[in-house]
């Protein structure tokens, strides 16, 4: 596997994961008892406002320090599949596990370009 780069911050993936993926739980939790738009995405998977507001920060954040890399979020648009390394983002593993190892991975392996 390719080695992955640092940052534009001059940060490892690791650190900036869990930066963004701190950051994004204070989002969460910052809601947490605030009322909700709530979205139906199937019979039972549901997705709210907060959900697709900490994914597009996490998406923003990540695009920023990683110009290079892919982007795959759960609820917004992806971007870039066919880089080397592509970022997989589902916050809603965070809200229902509340494990921070779960909210970001990076995936390795790609064709790039």
């Amino acid at each position: 596997m390719a080695e992955i780069p640092l940052s534009v911050s001059c940060k490892t993936a690791m650190q900036v994961a869990i930066e963004v993926s701190y950051k994004a739980g204070e989002i969460l939790l910052g809601r947490f008892y605030q009322a909700k738009e709530i979205s139906m995405k199937g019979s039972n998977d549901f997705v709210t406002n907060v959900d697709k507001e900490s994914e597009a920060f996490i998406m923003a954040e990540l695009a920023r320090e990683f110009p290079d890399m892919g982007l795959l979020g759960e609820e917004s648009a992806s971007a870039r599949l066919d880089e080397r390394h592509v970022w997989i983002v589902d916050p809603d593993v965070w809200r229902s596990k509340l494990r921070l190892g779960d909210t970001l991975r990076l995936a390795g392996g790609g064709t790039g370009s």
